[in-house]
């Protein structure tokens, strides 16, 4: 006989609601979960919201340190040209004293050098052409001429325009045939040549300057360096091209730088004089010399080598006023 289950009091009701509830909630719970894992990150408005924060955040920092390099490399710039301003004053003081040949360069110069060293380190490649070349030229003449090499051969990679690549090439060359510590003529003489070849690749006046004088100072290092007769070749070579220059202003001009070097070419300056007076006057060149070795017929500069052929700038056809601002030796 079976037995009639006893009803279930209020509390034993309110205890099963409660646990359909919570099964209820856990339930909503997975669905929601399950629903939110498939829907993607970019369609979750907090997510969104939390990334592009970030990336203003991220942003804003990178536009902050490079405000602030940006300063420090303009403020060490005009640290190094402070310190030049004050290098090259001096140099002139000391050029204008009657007693500056036989005295010795100041310690201010070598002071001065080691620091503007330092500072270019802190900010490596950020300086111009003419800073650079003109930090080379104080190094090589008062303090460490390898320092000013190294100089040199950054403004090579500033360098603007073939003017500027020559000029460079040009005062390496001077420094290992003049700086008697590091002579190097084989150095030398390979400075001189992307020099010369530089100028001579060009047809415009100017270049046709540079040209000649690049042989006339090529000429100057091998006679000091007691090359003659290799001197004697490019001082040919240097009156050979001054003479096929045809514009009055640029001839004139090379014909001064030709005449000053040509006092350094020891028993060969008589002939290069004599041939540089007759072009002065306008009167018959007699063509190439030679002079212990040097050939008669000289191959042109620009068949040499191919190793420049860059474009000729704009202002090429310019006259030796241009000229004086860019290329003051």
């Amino acid at each position: 006989m079976s037995q009639t289950p006893a009803p279930k009091t209020d509390q034993a009701l309110a205890d099963e609601q409660a646990q359909i509830r919570l099964l209820r909630d856990q339930v909503d719970a997975l669905q929601i979960a399950a629903t939110e894992k498939k829907r993607p990150w970019f369609k979750d408005l907090s997510m969104v919201l939390s990334m592009l924060a970030l990336g203003l955040s991220v942003l804003s920092t990178v536009r902050t340190v490079y405000r602030e390099s940006a300063g420090d490399v303009k403020a060490k710039r005009e640290e190094i040209r402070g310190m030049l301003v004050t290098l090259i004053q001096q140099k002139e003081s000391d050029d204008s004293a009657a007693s500056s040949r036989i005295q010795t360069p100041s310690r201010e110069y070598g002071v001065l050098l080691d620091a503007i060293e330092a500072v270019e380190k802190e900010v490596p490649d950020s300086l111009s052409y003419s800073e650079y070349a003109e930090i080379g030229a104080l190094e090589s003449t008062y303090g460490d001429p390898l320092r000013g090499v190294i100089y040199y051969e950054k403004a090579i990679e500033e360098a603007r325009d073939d003017v500027e690549r020559f000029r460079a090439h040009q005062s390496i060359g001077a420094v290992f045939f003049t700086a008697s510590a590091y002579r190097d003529v084989k150095r030398g003489e390979s400075e001189h040549d992307i020099a010369t070849n530089i100028a001579c690749a060009h047809t415009a006046p100017n270049y046709g300057y540079l040209c000649a004088i690049g042989f006339a100072y090529w000429a100057t290092g091998e006679f000091a360096s007691g090359q003659g007769a290799t001197g004697a070749e490019y001082a040919a070579r240097a009156l050979d091209k001054a003479s096929g220059i045809t514009d009055p202003d640029w001839r004139d001009e090379t014909l001064h730088v030709l005449e000053e070097e040509a006092s350094r070419w020891g028993t060969f300056s008589p002939r290069a004089s004599a041939r540089l007076n007759a072009m002065r006057d306008g009167g018959t060149d007699e063509g190439p010399e030679s002079d212990g070795g040097a050939p008669s017929d000289f191959t042109d500069a620009a068949a040499l080598s191919s190793k420049t052929t860059t474009a000729l700038d704009a202002g090429s056809k310019k006259g030796p006023s241009r000229r004086r601002e860019k290329d003051s030796r």
